[in-house]
């Protein structure tokens, strides 16, 4: 397939069906289709204009292609996508999250809420419906989420969660689904188990969090490594742990997806899944299940795909 539209055109309906498989094998095929002419594409056609959801898959798209060739070393069509300087809307809304952040890292949670919360607001009032803007406000709501509980403020910890997993859903950001479902499955079991244990609970949660912040920034060995602590834990805090372990597998087994090893993946999720089903958690077995299906099978995936984008422009395998 050499025609840019046709490249395009196939991207966009692998994307909207979630077709990974599909997806990754057109990127696979046409990467050099796709780095000659995505600039182009950023321009959005008319007649797309005119359908909301056609403008979200088609955006959507976009960043995950952009997405997996930066994953691959070549930034180029992201830098496409979202041009430097403040004149870009989205670039001053990730600063603006950045800030966020920040200010959470270094533990002032009152005015990172406060400039969440108006994060929030100017996001609100841009009238802004795109893809960018679900994914920005998405992130700043799961870290709300994540500050609220660790002010042990359950309720608002949910609320936050719930409303960037309907984000995600949204912009059909399947990463950011699997995120705050696990978050939100963790926040159901939130009744402290012992008095003397919940800051030891709170440590191995935000063990957890910080776990998942890894996976967003693409550091997934270092996340790796992380999940992989917990599960070698014992005493009270493995008995802890071992109330989490599903996520904990399932997460790992992400990890491994976005690290080309599939059939690492499938075992890990699948453990996940067969976790879940015997401690008859019937949502959670459905959502690994559903992970399960997305890596398609056994001879397909990333891992061809970077080695073949690896050949194709002469990097090393």
């Amino acid at each position: 397939m050499n025609d840019p539209d046709q490249v395009l055109q196939a991207l966009l309906a692998a994307v909207a069906r979630k077709d990974d498989e599909a997806f990754f094998a057109t990127c696979r095929a046409d990467a050099q289709v796709i780095g000659d002419h995505f600039a182009s594409w950023t321009q959005v056609p008319p007649e797309v204009r005119q359908n909301p959801e056609l403008v979200a898959n088609y955006g959507h798209t976009l960043i995950q292609v952009a997405q997996l060739f930066e994953q691959n070393g070549f930034p180029q069509l992201m830098a496409k996508l979202m041009p430097p300087g403040e004149d870009n809307i989205l670039t001053r809304w990730q600063n603006a999250l950045s800030q966020v952040q920040e200010l959470a890292d270094t533990g002032d949670i009152n005015q990172s809420l406060a400039k969440a919360e108006a994060l929030c607001a100017e996001l609100a009032a841009s009238g802004a419906t795109g893809t960018g803007l679900l994914e920005i406000r998405a992130k700043t709501r799961g870290l709300m989420g994540r500050l609220h509980f660790g002010q042990k403020r359950y309720g608002e910890a949910r609320a936050a969660m719930k409303q960037a997993l309907d984000d995600c859903e949204r912009g059909g950001d399947l990463d950011g689904v699997r995120i705050y479902r696990e978050n939100l499955a963790l926040l159901e079991t939130r009744d402290p188990v012992r008095p003397d244990l919940i800051d030891l609970e709170i440590e191995v949660l935000k063990t957890f969090a910080k776990a998942q912040r890894l996976a967003e920034l693409r550091r997934y060995q270092k996340s790796s490594e992380l999940l992989a602590g917990l599960l070698a834990r014992g005493g009270d805090a493995g008995k802890l742990v071992e109330a989490i372990r599903a996520q904990v597998l399932g997460r790992l087994g992400f990890n491994e997806f976005k690290l080309g090893r599939l059939s690492e993946a499938r075992k890990l999720i699948a453990s996940a899944r067969d976790l879940c089903t015997a401690r008859h958690d019937l949502a959670g077995a459905e959502v690994y299940a559903e992970n399960l299906g997305e890596l398609g099978p056994e001879e397909s995936g990333i891992g061809k795909m970077v080695t073949s984008f690896r050949r194709m422009f002469g990097g090393k395998g």
